[in-house]
């Protein structure tokens, strides 16, 4: 299941819609953080899509998302890891915890955990 989510950040990385698509379940749950800018509960692709990957690299020039190491078991995967990009402030780098569901070889949930603080802050 770990390369699900390789292929998924891959995915988010390159910008391939076509990817995405066939690695995240049509109706996928895809919940951030409260306090995490632009954040919200986001229900199929194409809300994750036009929400996260092309909200956050609107508010935030050079966002990535470095993943270190990844924990599977059965249909959960967790990725630990850093968001880094250019805040208002100069460099920003906040760590995470992304915790996947998977069914069926596609992504049917997501749950955010990072210091919503720092980001919130860079995005001033």
């Amino acid at each position: 299941m770990k390369e699900i989510i390789t292929r998924l950040y891959d995915a988010f990385a390159a910008r391939d819609l076509e990817a995405l698509e066939s690695i995240l379940a049509p109706d996928v749950v895809w919940a951030q953080m409260r306090g995490f800018p632009g954040g919200a509960v986001r229900h199929g692709r194409e809300a994750v899509v036009e929400g996260v990957l092309d909200g956050n690299r609107k508010r935030w020039p050079g966002f990535s998302v470095q993943v270190d190491e990844l924990v599977g078991d059965g249909d959960r995967v967790v990725a630990l890891g850093r968001y880094a990009f250019e805040g208002a402030d100069g460099a920003v780098v906040a760590p995470f915890a992304h915790a996947y569901r998977i069914r069926e070889g596609r992504v049917v949930a997501f749950e955010q955990y990072t210091d919503t603080r720092v980001l919130a802050d860079a995005s001033v």
